[in-house]
């Protein structure tokens, strides 16, 4: 997932849709930056954990100024970015400018920024991860896989330094695949955001709003409608999933009605600020909401993809469900 924080970072977050199923929702969000741009009051959002697209070292992107989007990446540090690392597929020999629209840089990903503004507090958690999985390597635990964030699986770290602690609590890392250089990307992507779901709630107390970006859009390369496609189903497989959820209609708010469809049981014209969103969030049905997922997006478009592919799964389960 990228970030438009360095050029567009006083534009409010906008709501776009929301669902509710019993006490779990998924709300889809537009913003500038999920790191910067949303997070905790004042934001609107009001979001006090974040996944963030990691790599499986949790070392963030310090080791590369730039990269090419989709990967791969070399299995050791090079010692020149133009001499000893040529990215395949892309160059014949290193150069910005014959990369184009795929090369990124740390403020242009989610990861890079998180530990831009985590700073040394949140590199010193990540680098404790990575002594303990060492530790256990060395002593042949199970846990021995030679990265503290395998693909797949998921870390939880404080927020670090007081720059991003403002925006949020807690950071969960979470590993999404290459989907050009992994084997079968869709399905690790599926664990990878169950991976960070389950961290995000381990302690099942009180209610918690977790951001996420689109995770595997980004550097990881997944074409955005694959990456939608496999989100919507983990959203709607952990509603579905739910013990408190019953057998009712999901409940479904749409802040553009007119763009995702008027067959929602509320739906309210579209909003033109953050304020007015975060008015019409919360309403007397949500005193029963305490687990929600908000995934911020950077365009209008693949917000409006994702609530109706969102839309469209939470029908076809109600329809398999009752054909049963």
């Amino acid at each position: 997932m990228t970030s438009k924080a360095f050029f567009k970072s006083s534009v409010a977050p906008q709501m776009f849709y929301r669902i509710v199923k019993g006490n779990r929702a998924v709300e889809v969000w537009t913003t500038t930056c999920i790191v910067t741009n949303f997070g905790k009051p004042p934001s609107p959002v009001a979001c006090t954990t974040l996944i963030n697209p990691s790599n499986p070292e949790l070392s963030g992107v310090k080791n590369f100024p730039y990269f090419p989007r989709g990967g791969p990446v070399p299995e050791q540090k090079p010692t020149s970015m133009h001499k000893d690392w040529q990215p395949l597929g892309y160059v014949s020999n290193w150069g910005g400018m014959q990369v184009g629209s795929g090369m990124m840089y740390a403020v242009s990903v989610v990861d890079g920024l998180v530990h831009q503004t985590g700073g040394w507090k949140l590199q010193a958690e990540c680098q404790w991860h990575r002594m303990t999985c060492a530790l256990a390597s060395s002593l042949s635990s199970p846990r021995a896989s030679g990265a503290p964030c395998p693909v797949g699986t998921a870390v939880q770290t404080s927020a670090g330094n007081d720059t991003l602690a403002l925006a949020y609590d807690s950071i969960v890392h979470a590993t999404p695949p290459f989907f050009q250089h992994d084997s079968q990307p869709e399905e690790q992507l599926q664990r990878c955001y169950e991976s960070a779901l389950k961290l995000a709630w381990n302690d099942k107390a009180g209610s918690r709003r977790v951001a996420t970006p689109l995770l595997g859009s980004g550097a990881r390369g997944f074409p955005h409608e694959t990456a939608m496609q496999v989100a919507s189903s983990v959203c709607v497989q952990w509603m579905e999933n739910n013990a408190a959820a019953t057998a009712d209609a999901a409940t479904i708010t749409n802040a553009n009605a007119d763009a995702v469809g008027t067959n929602s049981s509320r739906s309210r014209s579209n909003t033109s600020d953050a304020t007015a969103a975060a008015a019409f969030l919360f309403d007397d049905d949500d005193d029963k909401v305490e687990q929600t997922i908000v995934f911020g997006l950077l365009e209008k478009e693949w917000a409006l993809r994702l609530s109706e592919m969102i839309e469209q799964k939470m029908k076809d389960t109600t329809v398999s469900q009752t054909s049963r």
